[in-house]
């Protein structure tokens, strides 16, 4: 239950001096901002990838969890939206970081659930 998860979450956050940032998902919708476009194009939840152009006008291709995590990182003061200036300049960076990232699990050999995407 994601409820419990969550109170879970807190309790050791707390336990180990963390923090736990929520976020105002119907409001922030991090799976359906595209920072390129500066637009909210809903796609179904089937959809594992999204095409995202880099400041150069290049496409990527993103795993759209791992894209909507960055989304949350680069959010704005409020935490209610993408800082779109953030996303613009951290971009590049992030799909460098994801693709080693997805390298390395792939090299493991591990079997992973189709929901990764890969």
């Amino acid at each position: 239950a994601p409820s419990s998860f969550v109170a879970v979450l807190k309790r050791k956050c707390r336990q180990t001096g963390g923090a736990v940032i929520e976020v105002p998902t119907k409001e922030f919708k991090a799976s359906q901002y595209d920072h390129s476009k500066d637009l909210y194009i809903k796609v179904p939840l089937s959809q594992r990838w999204k095409t995202i152009e880099n400041e150069q006008g290049e496409e990527c291709r993103v795993q759209r969890d791992l894209y909507s995590a960055f989304l949350l990182k680069n959010s704005n003061k409020n935490r209610n939206t993408p800082d779109r200036k953030r996303c613009i300049k951290e971009f590049d960076r992030f799909v460098d970081h994801m693709n080693e990232c997805i390298e390395g699990i792939k090299q493991t050999n591990t079997s992973y659930p189709a929901c990764f995407g890969f």
